[in-house]
């Protein structure tokens, strides 16, 4: 498969293999840029529903994180055979080959890794999701050390007082709670799995091990582990907090942020980086202290004092801004305060965002969860869309949904993909510029009342319906959900804009680059009354030669599987 194109991309090396397929290197053809292609075949996810929304949780999840702890999606492609998911290339490796490496690290250097962590896991946590498979194999590590959280497959999203119940995981990173089967908190779960990541770190072996998996689950539910006799003081302190047995009592990501170890830490580390000096080693700091030891020139006693002093005065500085804040300032929220129900204004587009990424939301609901003081799931969804709005400057719907395109030119298979016909995309445009009848020959609707309502769904209403012509309308008993996510599929395959006109109409554009010109048209969605009967489709033509839009039309029937 080396040597293959995936889209704009050259295959090259596999870089890893899983039970859902490969991971390849690619090269942008154009760029050089380097990336990660995780290769899936269809085939084991049409029998296998588990693996399925495994993989469609992982495509949600990191379709909206933007962090640099968190591994990047770049795009989701796909060909008959098989999916592919564009990530960001992290050419170091795994946390696990490094600690099997290099042994136990120095604190400096564990303390390096552990903070990228913990502000990771903190980025999530802040937006509802939890990643419930934290461990050193899921850690990625660049040219430069800077970690990457990877594998989301087994991450939920948190909703206000719901617990969750799936045990998942691997055993010597899973919380007590998890091997025992209760229902648990993600994100106290996550604490716990970041705790046995920083033992590893620090000693070069697991806090529960055993090759036997019954003796191991024992040990995990009774929270039965050595901490060694070398990490006393506040490493200890933060390691039994981390691992402590009661998810209630166990420390918080801010409370961990807090700690006497982190702050003494943190500090260090940032004066050793600050200065361009590399971060030492466990052998090299112990060759360091036996030399320091033999000249005898430093007071160890001294400087412990020195690094107390220091950190009660950062205490009683942070305790003087806590007590000048809110309660809402004070909340664990991303987004600041809670706004205004006078001046609270809601983007339409970022509602459309959110309902095409499976998040069905209405304006109403997004409002009461903006007002909520209660974190909440469609309040961060919509502040993390409305942000990368702002940071992409003209957003548009379209835009962003195709960088997640999953139409490609040049599938995985060219050979067989040649056998089954052109591109859809590249299908469509051709039998559109291949019209020969002039524009002017048929006309088919008045001037300036638009192009009569063209029926794609293969089922019709059987009956008329008050107010409705059944000719022009196109009928559904699916949810709107599913019309929804199948309208976007299908405009992303035939590689179509589409733009909000109003709450219950959108615009879709084919680019033809011909001179009978682009195609656009108008598609309202309505409710039939009676309840049960499902929706009504109306398309109404706005730009564009009659029969481009009546072949858009055939190809649009052709793709919909509604």
């Amino acid at each position: 498969m080396s040597g293959e194109k995936i889209g704009p991309f050259i295959l090259g090396e596999t870089l890893g293999e899983g039970a859902t397929g490969k991971v390849k290197l690619a090269v942008h053809k154009d760029t050089n840029d380097k990336v990660a292609i995780k290769i899936i075949n269809k085939s084991i996810l049409a029998d296998n529903i588990k693996l399925k929304k495994k993989i469609e949780r992982e495509i949600d999840i990191l379709k909206l994180m933007n962090h640099k702890s968190v591994i990047k999606l770049y795009d989701v492609l796909q060909s008959k055979k098989y999916l592919f998911l564009i990530m960001e290339y992290i050419e170091g490796g795994e946390l696990f080959d490094y600690i099997v490496k290099k042994g136990r690290l120095s604190l400096e250097e564990a303390f390096f890794f552990y903070k990228q962590i913990i502000e990771g896991v903190e980025y999530c946590h802040q937006n509802l999701i939890c990643h419930r498979d934290l461990k050193p194999e899921n850690l990625l590590l660049d040219k430069n050390k800077n970690m990457k959280i990877a594998d989301f497959g087994m991450a939920s999203f948190l909703e206000a007082d719901r617990l969750l119940e799936t045990s998942c995981g691997s055993p010597h990173y899973a919380s007590p709670e998890v091997v025992k089967g209760l229902r648990y908190n993600g994100t106290e779960a996550d604490v716990w799995s970041c705790g046995v990541v920083l033992f590893a770190l620090l000693t070069g072996r697991l806090p529960f091990d055993d090759e036997n998996t019954q003796n191991l689950l024992r040990k995990v539910k009774a929270g039965v582990y050595d901490i060694p006799s070398y990490l006393v003081g506040d490493v200890r302190d933060i390691i039994q907090r981390m691992l402590c047995m009661d998810p209630e009592k166990r420390i918080t990501i801010t409370e961990i942020k807090r700690h006497n170890w982190w702050r003494r830490m943190d500090r260090h580390v940032n004066g050793l980086t600050s200065h361009g000096l590399t971060i030492p080693t466990y052998e090299q700091l112990k060759q360091k202290r036996l030399k320091e030891k033999a000249e005898k020139i430093e007071d160890e006693e001294e400087l412990a004092a020195q690094i107390m002093k220091n950190e009660q005065e950062d205490i009683n500085k942070e305790a003087e801004v806590e007590g000048m804040k809110t309660p809402l300032e004070s909340r664990d929220s991303p987004f600041g305060g809670k706004p205004s129900p006078d001046n609270l204004e809601i983007d339409p587009e970022v509602i459309q965002a959110m309902n095409q990424l499976g998040w069905m939301s209405d304006v109403e609901k997004v409002k009461d969860g903006l007002l909520s003081v209660t974190k909440n799931i469609e309040a961060v969804m919509y502040n993390l869309l409305k942000k990368r709005k702002e940071e992409t400057g003209d957003f548009k719907i379209e835009t962003f949904h195709q960088k997640m395109s999953v139409s490609i030119n040049n599938p995985i298979d060219p050979e067989d993909d040649a056998n089954q016909g052109a591109d859809k995309a590249l299908a469509l445009r051709r039998r559109i510029m291949d019209i020969n009848q002039p524009d002017d020959v048929i006309s088919a609707s008045p001037p300036g009342k638009g192009m009569q309502w063209f029926s794609f769904w293969k089922k019709k209403i059987s009956s008329p319906k008050p107010g409705l012509n059944p000719q022009f309308a196109l009928h559904s008993n699916k949810p709107q959900q599913d019309i929804m996510s199948e309208l976007s599929r299908s405009f992303k395959v035939l590689q179509l804009q589409m733009t909000t006109v109003s709450d219950s109409t959108i615009r879709v554009k084919c680019e033809v680059g011909h001179e009978r010109g682009d195609i656009e048209l108008d598609i309202t969605m309505s409710t039939i009354p009676e309840e049960g009967a499902g929706f009504f489709l109306h398309f109404n033509r706005i730009s564009g030669d009659v029969h481009a839009a009546k072949i858009l039309f055939d190809s649009l029937q052709q793709e919909l599987k509604i």
